[in-house]
């Protein structure tokens, strides 16, 4: 937390309060640069909008300081050069920018973070103490080209709810990240058909589910075209628009809003269109992989103790135990059948 601007966490003298950016930003315009907008799992469930309140700092891979006193290799004569190489020094030991470039940033993090880091067994972590311990570079460039992104939160969350949100933000570590954003994909994840294999295969805690890409996302038959389907993009662009809609004018985030959405007695027309077009995303969904018998029996109930024995669906709008149980035979004999295709190359 040492990274980040947070006024809760300031107050525990772990993090930079929010009002600090103004200021280091009015001393030095530069600052602005390396200090991005921070999204975690609790602005992602709870926030109208998906929208970040907090802020980080971040060094990238930047070296922390130039390993000459002199020049960058850009300002060499081509002697210097010369020498240089000849001693087995090349340019990228003359790096053009360093994390000492920016002194005010690298002071708040010489204070709240290095502490922390000499303090872990982790040996780079603490030789680069400036920079995130686990920076998943390779899903930053996955998405470097990319609008938006999918983002679900993978802590233990009440409801299995994909949001879509702006690619320009350094996620936290409590968040699974989809490196493509389509509407056809998120129709597929959103859908029913996606959360009885979730649920089938990944941890819980209680009743909530801890999503894991290992277990629900890498090892789920998607269906053919899913990337692509005209039919799951209308479902799940319709789908997308009236929750976000229905989320700013009631001025509640995605937990709150499936709550009324898994409740009975909740009649209002905003979440019984919900409830509408989510049957509509699942019908989409069960017909994009050739299920249209199963489409057209396809019936959620509001579940209770006396109509269904797992707790993970209790108190939900879910279809019943048999329905389930032949729609997850058909996943897995599917996920058995490509599992063979990948065998045979």
């Amino acid at each position: 937390m040492g990274f980040t601007f947070d006024d809760v966490n300031a107050a525990k003298g772990k993090a930079t309060r929010l009002a600090e950016i103004e200021r280091l930003t009015a001393v030095e315009p530069r600052n602005a640069e390396l200090i991005e907008p921070f999204l975690g799992g609790e602005e992602v469930n709870n926030s109208p909008t998906h929208a970040h309140h907090r802020y980080a700092i971040n060094f990238l891979d930047l070296p922390l300081c130039r390993k000459c006193d002199g020049p960058g290799w850009l300002a060499l004569t081509d002697d210097q050069r010369r020498e240089a190489l000849r001693q087995g020094i090349v340019a990228h030991d003359y790096p053009r920018e360093v994390a000492a470039d920016w002194p005010d940033l690298l002071a708040i993090v010489e204070r709240l973070v290095k502490p922390e880091r000499l303090k872990q067994s982790d040996e780079g972590g603490k030789r680069l103490w400036w920079r995130y311990l686990r920076p998943r570079e390779e899903m930053y460039r996955a998405i470097e080209d990319l609008p938006d992104v999918l983002v679900i939160n993978c802590g233990a969350t009440p409801h299995m709810m994909f949001a879509q949100v702006p690619s320009n933000q350094v996620f936290a570590h409590s968040l699974f990240v989809f490196s493509t954003g389509g509407m056809a994909q998120f129709c597929t994840l959103q859908s029913r058909v996606h959360e009885i294999w979730a649920r089938s295969f990944t941890s819980t805690l209680e009743d909530r589910l801890r999503y894991a890409a290992s277990d629900c996302f890498e090892t789920f038959p998607l269906p053919d075209g899913f990337d692509d389907s005209v039919a799951m993009s209308s479902a799940g662009q319709a789908y997308l628009s009236h929750r976000a809609a229905l989320m700013v004018a009631r001025n509640q985030g995605m937990t709150p809003t499936y709550n009324r959405f898994h409740d009975p007695q909740d009649s209002a027309e905003d979440i019984t269109d919900l409830r509408r077009l989510h049957a509509a995303m699942d019908d989409a969904v069960l017909r994009a992989y050739g299920w249209d018998d199963l489409a057209d029996r396809a019936a959620p109930e509001f579940l209770t103790e006396e109509t269904e024995d797992d707790h993970s669906y209790q108190g939900r709008l879910f279809w019943p135990a048999p329905f389930r149980d032949e729609l997850l035979a058909r996943l897995l004999k599917l996920n058995e059948e490509r599992a063979a295709e990948e065998r045979q190359g």
